[in-house]
Formats: C-alpha cells, sequence, structure tokens
C-alpha cells in the first residue's frame, strides 16, 4: 500500500503549474519544440468475481474482488539523450478468505544518441 501513496504523490507533482520556458532566443536554441520533459500518470480501478482465482480445489471458491493501479511516466528529452522513467504499482483485494496481491515495477530507460564528428583534411596531390 506504501507504493500506491509514493505514486499518489508523484500524480501529485505531475498535476502542478509548470514553470514558463524561456524564450528561444534566450536558450540560444533555434528550434526546441521536441526538447523538454513530459510526465503523466495513469490511475485506474475495478472490480469483479473470479469463479477460482487462486486454483483451488474444492466446493464454494469464488470471490469478489477490487483492483487499483498506478501507472507513472516522466520523459526528458535533450539534443544528446532521452530518458524515461516510468513506475507501476497496483494492489488486488480479494473477499472471502483470500487476501491481497501487490504487484510494482520501475524502470529507467536511457538513450543516448551518437555524435559524429568528421574531420576532412585537404588532400594534397603532388
Amino acid at each position: 500500500m506504501g507504493a500506491l501513496l509514493i505514486i499518489s504523490a508523484m500524480a501529485a507533482q505531475a498535476t502542478a503549474v509548470p514553470s514558463p520556458a524561456p524564450p528561444a532566443a534566450a536558450t540560444g536554441a533555434a528550434d526546441n519544440s521536441t526538447f523538454g520533459a513530459s510526465t503523466y500518470v495513469d490511475l485506474e480501478a475495478g472490480a469483479g468475481y473470479g469463479s477460482n482465482p487462486n486454483f483451488r480445489f474444492g466446493d464454494n471458491t469464488g470471490s469478489g474482488f477490487g483492483r487499483i493501479s498506478a501507472n507513472a511516466t516522466h520523459t526528458r528529452v535533450s539534443a544528446r539523450t532521452t530518458t524515461v522513467f516510468s513506475g507501476f504499482a497496483q494492489e488486488t483485494f480479494y473477499t472471502n478468505r483470500y487476501s491481497s496481491a501487490l504487484s510494482l515495477d520501475l524502470s529507467a530507460r536511457p538513450k543516448r544518441r551518437s555524435i559524429r564528428i568528421v574531420i576532412a583534411r585537404p588532400c594534397r596531390w603532388t
């Protein structure tokens, strides 16, 4: 449940009003429309019924369940790198004698653009 609180805090930060970006002339970049950062948080909830959620033998194995999940992604794009941080948390609650199940996933994907430098030397013909 603590992971859902962390994801909720990330959601509150994502909905904060961003600071205005400086004009292109001040940054020295001619076209920086593809550069910057973006953050989003997706919250989902659901309910349902499973006839045998834990694959047990016997009678009366059905159970109702509730599910809440959060998926947060932060992407930062610069002239040389693209970095994506993402996190996922899901809690599933069962009725009857079944307990809850927590699923967590955190990932970071950096990508660096290669920069090629070509040095041209004059060719001397003798």
